[in-house]
């Protein structure tokens, strides 16, 4: 059962010689090896793809509150460039909703993977948002964490199912979007195939790029509907949405969105795991970024032309939030916020205040 988390290279098999290994619905989709052209107007055109996300976007919600869900579970959002894991043992067996927004070309995409061996129930979800396409290693990483831990809970009678769900993007004029679909497909067809007799991959929610955008008028750019989503870990429920509140956002939240500002590692950003129960912040070095003084004096419209790649569908916060943290990085000192460079900043979970705090070691 599940012995290895190593992918398979057999000499006689070929990504010709077998399926996609790839599921909607129940049916098999893909493959996806095409020209990149090719796989956007495969997805954006299979009818039932289509069907489900119009029948998802109606379901949208506004505003995620922590009303949302009926749990005590605590929120894990993730920012641009940020993921966690966390499973159903955490929090007292309650696990946590991860959640995100404001993905206008980025995507939000969650897995989760749920087994049941000898009387013990297992699942893992995993959420990240994805602001482009170098993060290939980082999310195969993310399935090996899942074959990880479900080690000896699958066999090859008997794959991990590993499920998707992925939301955001618009077909904005310079195709962000679309490239992040392509090679997000592409590169799960690259993991069925490797990992072929582990695991396959069962899409739940595809709501990315042409199916997610508002009806256009002639000259008018169109605009994403779906800009994020939250999914509880444990029951396995998920919410499509535009905003998560502010309240929900959890600690530190300034800290951590500079950090997009100034570390351009080709990485993901982990905060939260599935062994602790805490957000764990690793330190990095805060720097002026340049011309500051200039951009905080622009108009909202110069500075978005700036620092968006989708100037036109921010949110109304967008310029004061860009502000906050080009004024953060120019006024704070790392050593004011990072007091050790080898430690990382950790807040752990109330559940009677339902808040974050810091602990000290």
């Amino acid at each position: 059962m599940g012995q290895s988390i190593n992918s398979q290279d057999e000499s006689d098999a070929t990504e010709n010689d077998i399926t996609s290994n790839i599921f909607f619905e129940g049916k098999e989709i893909g493959p996806f090896t095409g020209s990149d052209e090719d796989i956007y107007e495969y997805i954006m055109n299979h009818e039932d793809i289509a069907t489900k996300a119009r029948e998802d976007r109606k379901s949208m919600v506004d505003i995620v509150t922590s009303e949302t869900f009926k749990t005590d579970a605590p929120f894990l959002y993730m920012a641009q460039k940020e993921i966690g894991h966390v499973c159903n043992l955490q929090y007292n067996g309650k696990g946590a909703i991860l959640c995100s927004d404001e993905a206008t070309t980025c995507h939000v995409v969650a897995f989760r993977s749920e087994t049941c061996f000898e009387g013990e129930r297992k699942v893992l979800a995993s959420l990240a948002h994805l602001d482009g396409t170098d993060y290939s290693n980082c999310v195969k990483d993310i399935v090996k964490e899942h074959l990880g831990f479900h080690q000896n809970n699958y066999s090859k009678t008997n794959k991990l199912e590993l499920h998707v769900h992925i939301v955001g993007g618009f077909n904005d004029k310079d195709k962000t979007s679309v490239g992040i679909t392509t090679w997000f497909f592409r590169l799960l067809q690259e993991i069925s195939f490797a990992f072929r007799y582990d695991l396959s991959f069962i899409i739940n929610t595809c709501v990315i790029c042409g199916l997610n955008e508002t009806a256009t008028e002639s000259g008018v750019e169109s605009s994403p509907i779906v800009r994020g989503l939250a999914l509880d870990a444990n029951s396995g429920v998920i919410c499509l949405l535009h905003t998560v509140h502010a309240a929900l956002h959890g600690p530190a939240k300034l800290i951590r969105r500079a950090k997009l500002w100034v570390v351009h590692a080709p990485n993901l950003v982990s905060i939260h795991s599935f062994g602790k129960d805490r957000i764990d912040i690793a330190p990095y070095q805060l720097k002026t970024m340049k011309y500051t003084d200039i951009m905080l004096t622009l108009p909202d419209e110069v500075l978005l032309k700036y620092t968006s790649t989708s100037p036109h569908c921010e949110a109304d916060n967008y310029c004061d939030s860009v502000r906050s943290v080009f004024t953060f990085l120019r006024d704070t000192k790392t050593e004011d916020v990072f007091e050790d460079m080898q430690k990382c900043l950790i807040y752990c979970y109330d559940e009677s205040s339902k808040n974050w705090y810091e602990l000290k070691e």
